[in-house]
């Protein structure tokens, strides 16, 4: 543990890599490479190494450490140093040799550019000032909005913390120029950029065809009536099959109901006068001449009365 405890003060007076030349770092930078350490440590103590083992495992996290703050060291060198493109900028940096921090002044070019934004009328006109590297600048004040007139005079509109401007509903007198700044305790302007805003016609929705209900007499004039010419042209001309109407099925449900209660009368009617014939004996006289073929020739001859028979066999 003394030998363990002896790298870990030697730490800091290790070599580093030669192609670091820049001895800073960014805070982001600094929690990356403390992240890298802890999870190397915690590798250590959790195999539960002792003695030469534990001295040469801490070794060569030492060793392993230094290559990956060198290697973090140059990406943020290449990548992440004074990261603004334009304006001005103040960094925070973490000095190696000392451990204390220091704000630097990156300085670009003063105009950030224009943007040209183009929009229909009663739609949204929106601003956005705002730039990746403003968040990791230290001593940002406000955003301002002004427009610019023909005599290039500015109209103030807006200021805040907020870096975009909404305008609900534009019109065609919101088109024009605008132009936005970002202050900087001490040093004036951070950010300076324009807008070229294009207000075109307001958009053309097109109307989208609804169902509607027909009359009974067939189509409303001018649309589908045989009568009338459509003035669509041929190419463009389809055939739209029109579906029944609830005036036709109602018609013809009518017409279904009334057939049935016809033949529910006629069928009553039948069987009343069955039993009107059954009871009377009409009906099985009917039904017995129906069986026999209508009867012999002697059932064709009226039937003799009493008087008549004696009369006749006195004869």
């Amino acid at each position: 543990m003394d030998d363990v405890k002896e790298m870990l003060r030697d730490y800091k007076d290790w070599p580093i890599n030669k192609n670091v030349s820049m001895r800073a770092i960014d805070d982001a930078t600094q929690e990356r490479a403390v992240l890298i350490f802890l999870k190397d440590l915690k590798t250590i103590t959790d195999s539960g190494a002792s003695g030469e083992l534990l001295t040469n495992e801490v070794t060569w996290m030492l060793e392993l450490g230094k290559e990956n703050f060198a290697r973090l060291a140059i990406q943020f060198q290449n990548e992440d140093f004074c990261p603004n493109e334009c304006g001005l900028m103040l960094q925070s940096l973490l000095l190696c040799d000392t451990c204390t921090k220091k704000l630097q002044l990156c300085k670009k070019k003063d105009f950030c550019g224009e943007r040209k934004i183009t929009i229909h009328e009663m739609e949204d006109l929106i601003l956005d000032c705002e730039l990746n590297w403003h968040k990791l600048s230290k001593g940002l004040t406000n955003y301002r909005f002004f427009r610019v007139t023909h005599v290039y005079t500015e109209n103030f509109l807006s200021e805040g913390k907020n870096p975009i401007l909404t305008k609900p509903m534009a019109t065609k007198s919101d088109a024009g120029y605008y132009v936005c700044d970002l202050g900087l305790k001490g040093y004036g302007q951070a950010t300076f950029m324009g807008f070229r805003v294009t207000v075109l016609p307001r958009r053309v929705t097109p109307e989208v065809p609804v169902d509607i209900d027909l009359p009974k007499d067939g189509f409303p004039d001018g649309v589908g009536n045989p009568q009338q010419p459509n003035t669509t042209t041929a190419a463009t001309t389809t055939t739209t099959q029109i579906p029944p109407t609830p005036s036709s099925k109602n018609m013809l449900k009518g017409r279904l109901v009334g057939l049935l209660i016809c033949a529910t009368v006629v069928l009553i009617a039948g069987i009343a006068t069955a039993i009107l014939y059954f009871h009377s004996g009409k009906f099985i006289d009917f039904i017995k001449t129906c069986q026999f073929g209508g009867g012999s020739e002697e059932d064709d001859e009226p039937e003799l009365s009493k008087k008549e028979s004696e009369d006749l066999g006195e004869k």
